[in-house]
């Protein structure tokens, strides 16, 4: 591919790299001048057969950078290939200790040699099984079958797990389930519908319905003289008017609903007068309550009924009556469960507009062609939910207000994907043991008594009023700990300094020119360094900035080159930092540097980090790395990283940081954020 500077400035490159199975050799060097252009070679190396992605990635200071390049291609070769579909199911809502029916997802062999399983096991509230056997031939395939159980209530989530001979072995299939309790699974579900149309005083449409659910009535007439008087069913159910609606004297239509009906096996509606009218009804299953319900008339040709729900996973159902011009036929109707539809002369029709299996909290619009005179009325279903959870005690029930402090809580009802707050302020690391247990870890707050609350997916909560007691101490802070240097000539440069586990580490690395880079940051821990910012000045200085947030305890940072070259390391480690902020970059020459970085938090730190090239010398075994306050270099001081706010609790303004040098320079500045 070619890069091309359309700009009228030099194109500074700080890195070019590839990710995945890709490579990349280019001719761009460090910099590609106004109007010009460079070619970057990418090869492609696959490690496994099958769809390979990766990605081209060039950092510069050009105002889009990063700019990235998507890379795709196929690994190909001899040898068994596993392919699944699909490889992810989703169950929805299930009561809890009931199973679903099961779900499919077919294997394939698509290579060219037997496919040998170890195993084929599912996780969670899972279980499977499979016709695979053993061993798979070339070209066929085998069928596992999913079912889901879940334990408790929320968001149950799991996989099945195939091991065997193929190159990208194990192959893994992601379950999600809804574990739920109320009703049919706890989601609402639509179960049948029946309509008629009748010139009577009476019209009764035979529908059998089944004990516990909900049943939907919409009754449309030609004109607004009549009313519906009652509806009742064989069960004798109780019937409510919803909502009724006329349009001039053209066109009227009422709804009714039961809910929790008895078992019955058909549906009156009962009118004051001699008339024609169509009836609708409708039958749905795992229905909480009866919401929200509104209205709405006009005389066009696109009815519309908005209805924003409360609930995360209500539905909508909602029904109307037109008059076509001076046609009123009311055995025409149609009733359906999911989606709009489209009529002409028809009258009387319940629709809900829901397609998804737990539909949005969202305004829900039904739309439906006509050519008359029409009124309709909507109506939220909301679907049974568990009861709220109950907090009872929290162990311990005190910690310092730094947070960190790890609580176990005891209640009812916990459901996976639960929230846990203490005084308003989200803990972390939240995991749900069981309905009556869930772990947590507290954030930092100020001292004092504070309410302990859990909310479920659905939004129900439990409290226990002023149940933990933040007390004073611990790291409330950022805290500078200790910094170390060196210098070398070599491909590597390592700095011996004990650090602590949890603690953030800052790494400079300054170059006497821009040809070296970085390639990685490691320490004996294991911790992982990322690249904070680089920047150039011309050819004569560079400078990089890595990070590690909440490192391992170590004894050594080691920082990897990309060639053998003079550089300066400065090392850095700092307490109580939450996150790593905002960056910024400069560069200049002479004896005036000043980078300058508006902090987001008000009592963020700044850490600097510069590469000096004084004339013509570089002397890397010469550094400074200062905690707070500025300091004066002179002389071929190169690589030095320190922070400037020498107060506890710096203000949230623009911190600039000051050295005096002599020679080409480049700086990096991060926020580090209490």
């Amino acid at each position: 591919m070619t890069l091309s500077n359309t700009g009228t400035a030099v194109l500074n490159i700080t890195n070019i790299a590839t990710s995945g199975d890709y490579g990349q050799n280019n001719t761009c060097g460090a910099s590609v001048a106004a109007g010009g252009n460079c070619t970057i070679n990418v090869t492609f190396t696959p490690t496994v057969t099958g769809t390979r992605t990766g990605t081209l990635t060039i950092i510069d200071n050009a105002g889009n950078s990063p700019q990235t390049v998507n890379l795709t291609g196929n690994g190909t070769g001899t040898g068994p290939v596993v392919s699944l579909n699909p490889t992810s199911l989703t169950f929805g809502a299930q009561g809890v200790g009931t199973t679903s029916a099961s779900q499919q997802v077919t294997l394939s062999n698509t290579g060219t040699a037997v496919l040998n399983f170890t195993s084929i096991v599912a996780s969670g509230d899972y279980a499977q099984n499979n016709n695979c056997g053993t061993t798979l031939a070339a070209g066929t395939s085998c069928t596992i079958n999913v079912t889901f159980t879940p334990t408790v209530t929320g968001t149950r989530t799991g996989a099945i797990t195939i091991t065997d001979n193929a190159p990208n072995s194990p192959q893994t299939v992601n379950l999600t389930g809804n574990g739920t309790t109320g009703g049919v699974g706890g989601a609402v579900s639509f179960v049948q519908a029946r309509g008629n149309g009748a010139n009577a005083t009476s019209n009764t449409v035979v529908m059998n319905t089944s004990a516990g659910n909900d049943v939907i009535v919409v009754v449309a007439f030609g004109s607004t003289t009549p009313r519906v008087t009652s509806a009742t069913d064989t069960g004798g159910s109780t019937y409510t008017l919803i909502g009724a609606v006329n349009t001039g004297t053209s066109a009227r239509t009422e709804m009714w609903a039961a809910h929790g009906v008895a078992a019955s096996t058909s549906v009156t509606v009962n009118l004051s007068t001699l008339a024609k009218s169509q009836v609708e009804v409708a039958e749905y299953s795992g229905v909480g309550a009866l919401g929200l319900s509104t209205s709405n008339s006009s005389a066009n040709a696109n009815p519309t009924v908005t209805l924003t729900t409360r609930s995360g996973n209500s539905w909508v159902v909602a029904g109307f009556g037109e008059k076509n011009a001076t046609t009123f036929s009311p055995g025409t109707g149609n009733l359906r469960d999911s989606g709009s539809f489209t009529a002409t002369t028809t009258v009387g029709a319940a629709v809900n507009d829901n397609t998804a299996a737990s539909p949005s909290s969202v305004t829900n619009a039904v739309t439906i062609n006509t050519s008359g005179s029409w009124g309709a009325i909507a109506l939220e279903l909301q679907p049974s939910l568990a009861s709220a959870p109950t907090v009872s005690a929290i162990s311990p029930s005190s910690g310092t207000s730094s947070g960190g402090t790890a609580v176990t809580l005891t209640g009812t009802g916990f459901a996976a994907g639960a929230t846990v707050s203490l005084g308003g302020t989200a803990a972390t690391n939240v995991t749900v043991v069981s309905s009556t247990s869930l772990t947590a870890t507290t954030a930092a707050h100020a001292a004092g008594a504070v309410d302990v609350v859990v909310t479920n997916s659905d939004g129900q909560s439990g409290t226990l009023t002023g149940g933990y007691t933040y007390t004073p101490g611990g790291i409330v802070a950022i805290s500078f700990v200790q910094a170390r240097g060196n210098g070398t000539n070599s491909a590597s440069n390592t700095v011996l300094m004990n650090t602590t586990a949890g603690d953030d580490v800052i790494v400079v690395v300054a170059f006497g020119s821009t040809t070296p880079r970085v390639t990685s940051v490691r320490d004996s821990g294991g911790s992982i360094y990322t690249l904070i910012a680089a920047a150039n000045k011309g050819t004569g200085a560079r400078v990089e900035m890595w990070a590690t947030h909440r490192a391992a305890a170590s004894t050594a940072v080691t920082v990897n080159l990309s060639a053998l070259a003079k550089n300066r390391v400065e090392v850095a480690e700092y307490s109580g930092v939450g996150t790593l902020g905002l960056t910024a970059t400069k560069t200049g020459s002479g004896s005036s540097l000043s980078i300058a970085l508006t902090t987001a938090s008000a009592n963020s730190w700044v850490v600097a980090g510069f590469g000096e090239k004084n004339s013509a010398s570089f002397l890397p075994s010469i550094g400074n790395l200062r905690d707070s306050g500025s300091f004066t270099i002179s002389g071929a001081t190169v690589g030095a990283a320190f922070n400037d706010n020498t107060g506890a609790s710096p203000s949230s303004v623009t911190n600039a940081v000051t050295t005096n040098t002599t020679g080409l320079w480049a700086a990096t500045a991060l926020e580090l954020r209490p």
